[in-house]
């Protein structure tokens, strides 16, 4: 246990450092939506690609992509998502 969280700590100090639970839940969040935002691009550029050499799946592969841009989208702003939902 001591060793992970030595690796947590080296591994993202701007977390390991902040103030209260409010901030380190921010901070995570940015690090995961900068995270997803790389990873996003690589998986766009790649399905393009897989789509040019397999034209007659095209309907497949679309609602494939579209349901990684959701759950993409879904993650980046799971926060302002479940403000929404229990703010009332």
């Amino acid at each position: 246990m001591k060793k992970l969280l030595k690796i947590f700590a080296l591994a993202l100090p701007s977390v390991v450092f902040s103030a209260d639970l409010t901030s380190i839940v921010n901070k995570i969040s940015s690090w995961i939506q900068t995270a997803l935002t790389a990873i996003g691009t690589i998986i766009i550029i790649a399905v393009a690609i897989y789509f040019m050499k397999n034209l007659d799946r095209w309907k497949e592969i679309f609602l494939v992509c579209l349901g990684i841009v959701l759950a993409t989208l879904g993650i980046m702003n799971a926060q302002a998502i479940s403000n929404f939902l229990f703010s009332s």
